[in-house]
């Protein structure tokens, strides 16, 4: 994932100010600190995927084991 830093004039004064030079490095460790902070909560989302596959497939195969049981039960293929 590439991610392109471009950087925003906060006001028409600070793009027309010498002070906008010293906001760059403060802007960058805004926006890195802003990436980490985006990479945490990609983490979080796939770990919380990788739960619910757990959980989905789980009941997915509880799921086929009851048809096969009522299947074996009463010799009728399930419907549906």
């Amino acid at each position: 994932m590439t991610l392109r830093l471009s950087f925003v004039n906060r006001s028409a004064e600070e793009a027309d100010s010498s002070s906008s030079l010293i906001e760059i490095p403060k802007e960058i460790e805004f926006r890195e600190n802003k990436i980490e902070v985006l990479r945490q909560a990609i983490r979080e989302i796939v770990q919380m995927a990788k739960a619910r596959y757990v959980y989905e497939t789980a009941a997915y195969e509880a799921k086929v084991e009851a048809r096969e049981r009522k299947f074996q039960e009463t010799g009728k293929k399930p419907g549906g």
